[in-house]
């Protein structure tokens, strides 16, 4: 069984390698263009109504 301070290390890492992977996402579509993050915002974004629609 996992000690309390491995679960918390563990944790940690994760916490902070998600912000990290973050900015690498970032930077990358800013390699990209503006646009391409723009449309993929967009794209998502009319995703996420869709599905929201369907709920109600």
């Amino acid at each position: 069984m996992a000690t309390r301070a491995a679960v918390v290390r563990a944790l940690l890492v994760v916490v902070l390698a998600v912000p990290a992977s973050g900015c690498g996402a970032i930077g990358t579509i800013f390699e990209a263009g503006v646009w391409v993050g723009v449309i993929a915002v967009v794209i998502v974004l009319a995703v996420v109504g869709f599905v929201v629609a369907k709920l109600r």
